[in-house]
């Protein structure tokens, strides 16, 4: 049995085939009583699930007395001598100082939600369309599988076990009332099955069925699935044919992907970070021109030079790797003091986390989510940015063209030493001035007119000095 891990939950992963062990005898394996009795009872009501235990497990105990020694943390810290107990719980607490956990265990204390038990699970076992099959219905399956054994159809057993601190920072487990709520997590489950046979190519033939188990110190799940008939391809093995039963590594590594962010659900932190990303690039077209320091004038200056003589060429995607490290520092400095920008790389770095948690430290050759969502191509921050800034620097650098253009017009009719060429050059040239004053209306632009302007009238002034001559 393969395992696929992460801090938050452990996939595990075996199959079988043609063997001796009869593969309707495994729903049996996965709905044996004992996994209700060993440790509790197990009743529910509108999809929540509660153990009836006459002594609490020691980690449920810790759980319970967490909050209690928070009240009193001060008091603890202060004793000249603490018992084994109250070493362990000041420990405790101070692991979950300030944490996710530490917060989610004050509102499950403090919820006032009870559950009004009446409904017994009939098996516990689920399926696509049952949260808790009846007897008949788990009598028809292990035919299924009895068929698929027949026809020579691949077994797999897949496990899933959860950290239990996990299912409480997700709100499923409450260690305080002793509460599971099952529906998350079967609805979890099938939407990891179907991403598999999407991709096994089970769609249409695939079987599947579950069991969470109780009966170990973390909560798990039991999925069997077969086909009635086989469609796998044939291999051969120990000189026999067989079908194959290997899974390739992307639907494993999808199948963890698919359940965990249905169970751990991080749509809305999604979502803002996506609409923040969006939202900046406006705000940067408003600091490049309403905004940008000395500093930023001079990365431009710099970046301008490292830019293809081609215009249209300005975007993103044909930055040299120099002029890549100079234009996120100048977003840098252009939104330095931005709350938007600190905004989104704190959710970004957030969320970054959370997914080290869920899924494990990716290895050296794996891209982070904040390192994509920041340096990506083309969908990190610095390359969306980045557009937005040169689509302004490259308005900026035709309106500086247009002024050259009016200043050699002049010079032109200057040299003629005519009056009414040097008239009407004076006349287009402040009618060119104006025009472009109208034209902008930031204080970026307004200073690179002006440097315009000073050319202009420096050259126009050169004019009437040689006329007079």
């Amino acid at each position: 049995m393969r395992a696929v891990k992460s801090p938050y939950f452990i996939l595990k992963v075996d199959f079988k085939v043609n063997e001796t062990m009869q593969y309707e005898g495994f729903i049996d394996y996965i709905t044996r009583e004992e996994i209700k009795e060993t440790d509790a009872k197990v009743k529910a009501k509108n999809g929540r699930y509660q153990f009836e235990n006459s002594k609490l497990s020691i980690k449920q105990e810790r759980y319970f007395k967490f909050l209690d020694y928070m009240s009193r943390k001060t008091a603890l810290e202060k004793k000249a001598k603490l018992s084994p107990d109250e070493v362990k719980s000041l420990a405790l607490l101070e692991k979950y100082k300030n944490s996710d956990i530490e917060q989610a265990l004050q509102g499950m204390k403090q919820s006032k939600f009870q559950t009004d038990l009446k409904k017994e699970l009939t098996t516990g076992m689920f399926d696509f369309y049952s949260d808790d099959l009846t007897g008949d219905d788990v009598k028809l399956y292990k035919q299924k599988f009895q068929k698929a054994q027949k026809n020579g159809s691949v077994m797999y057993r897949d496990i899933v076990s959860f950290s239990t601190e996990a299912l409480i920072l997700a709100g499923i487990y409450n260690p305080f009332t002793n509460e599971l709520n099952r529906k998350p997590i079967i609805e979890a489950s099938r939407k990891m099955l179907r991403e598999m046979y999407k991709r096994e190519g089970l769609a249409m033939t695939g079987i599947s069925v579950g069991e969470i188990h109780y009966n170990t110190k973390n909560f798990h799940i039991h999925f069997a699935t077969v086909e009635e008939k086989n469609t796998r391809r044939m291999i051969e093995f120990e000189g026999e044919l067989q079908a194959r039963g290997m899974r390739k590594e992307s639907t494993l590594q999808t199948m963890k992907s698919v359940l965990a962010n249905h169970i751990f659900d991080r749509t809305d932190k999604l979502v803002q970070i996506s609409d923040l990303r969006n939202t900046m690039r406006q705000s940067v077209k408003h600091e490049f021109h309403h905004t940008a320091s000395k500093k930023a004038l001079a990365l431009m200056s710099r970046l301008e030079h490292l830019l293809p003589v081609d215009k249209r060429q300005w975007n993103s995607k044909n930055l040299s790797d120099q002029a890549r490290e100079v234009m996120q520092e100048l977003v840098d400095e252009l939104m330095s003091s931005n709350s938007e920008f600190n905004r989104y790389k704190r959710l970004a770095l957030e969320e970054n986390e959370h997914r080290e948690k869920m899924f494990g430290k990716l290895s050296d050759s794996q891209s982070s989510f904040y390192d994509g969502r920041m340096y990506g191509i083309p969908d990190g921050v610095y390359y969306r940015l980045g557009n937005s800034v040169l689509e302004e620097m490259r308005k900026s650098s035709s309106m500086k063209d247009k002024g050259k253009e009016v200043v050699a017009g002049a010079n032109k009719h200057f040299s003629h030493k005519s009056k009414v060429n040097l008239e009407r050059a004076f006349n287009n040239g402040q009618y060119q001035l104006e025009k472009m004053e109208r034209s902008v209306d930031n204080g970026l632009e307004q200073y690179k007119v002006e440097q315009e302007r000073y050319k202009l009238e420096r050259d126009i002034e050169r004019a009437k000095w040689e006329q007079s001559l």
